[in-house]
């Protein structure tokens, strides 16, 4: 086993699987370099809907050679981090940016995606008590989160409501 390799264990029968590799590639956007992809965390579970386990790795994309025009509303070109932190994503195969203000203990989150060449504000989440940090998006739109437990919370934007997902996260860092 390499160290890109994703395992398994089964500590009562002492047997591992190895898990087949990511498909994750660096993605290309105009204007932006993909400067490394980072396999932040993985949370592993059992599916009663399906009868089965499942692996959940969640991905940060770090890229770089972005700045900032400021626009109207809900929408601008470009990024000047000030203090907000940032974090690159794939919403619905569009390049989003997440951005988290901190006060205090409470984070909010601002969900923007590039539509051509401009940014628009998707939507915001006011501050979740417990919540760390995103972790990514479903196919649904529903946001994977990440709570003070290190358990995986699944949160739905239309709803506003949560549902921990019992699933525990590992935190590695691998590029």
């Amino acid at each position: 086993m390499d160290d890109t390799e994703v395992a398994i264990w089964n500590p009562s029968t002492r047997e591992f699987k190895i898990l087949p590799p990511s498909s994750v590639q660096r993605p290309t956007y105009p204007g932006l370099t993909c400067d490394f992809v980072h396999f932040d965390y993985g949370a592993f579970g059992f599916d009663s809907k399906t009868d089965d386990y499942k692996f959940i790795l969640f991905v940060t994309l770090s890229f770089v050679g972005s700045e900032c025009e400021t626009s109207s509303g809900n929408e601008f070109v470009g990024f000047y981090p000030q203090n907000d932190i940032l974090e690159v994503l794939v919403f619905n195969g569009s390049l989003g940016v997440i951005t988290k203000t901190v006060e205090r203990i409470d984070m909010s989150f601002d969900l923007w995606v590039m539509n051509g060449e401009v940014w628009t504000k998707q939507f915001s989440i006011e501050s979740i008590p417990g919540i760390v940090r995103p972790l990514g998006f479903w196919e649904n739109g529903e946001m994977f989160l990440l709570n003070t437990n290190y358990e995986v919370v699944l949160f739905d934007p239309s709803t506003q409501e949560l549902k921990v997902l019992g699933m525990n996260t590992y935190l590695d860092h691998h590029q």
